[in-house]
């Protein structure tokens, strides 16, 4: 199972010890994470399309989708009001060297 989450408004002061803090979060839980920054936009109530850069996380477990509540803790804590957040059923498997 993989799941995605994806986190924006990195100019934030407050997001550099968070990202620190769900980084280790994700290392202790699932033994590791992928991270790829990303460009979004979205409309504005007004209509005015808003563009923001933000860290897509990736994570593989084995029979159930990570806990979201590791992201929204994240998210929360830099005023973010909502995350992207999606699963998928695929096969994971680390191969040592």
């Amino acid at each position: 199972m993989i799941t995605r989450v994806i986190i924006a408004n990195l100019q934030r002061l407050a997001f550099k010890e968070t990202r620190r803090q769900l980084e280790h979060a994700l290392c202790e839980r699932y033994g590791g994470f992928t991270c790829t920054r990303v460009q979004g936009g979205w409309l504005s109530p007004t209509g005015e399309t808003m563009l923001e850069t933000g860290l897509s996380y990736e994570v593989g477990t084995t029979m159930e989708p990570a806990n979201p509540e590791y992201f929204l803790t994240a998210a929360r804590a830099i005023g973010e009001q909502s995350i992207f957040y999606e699963t998928r059923a695929s096969v994971v498997e680390i191969i040592n060297t």
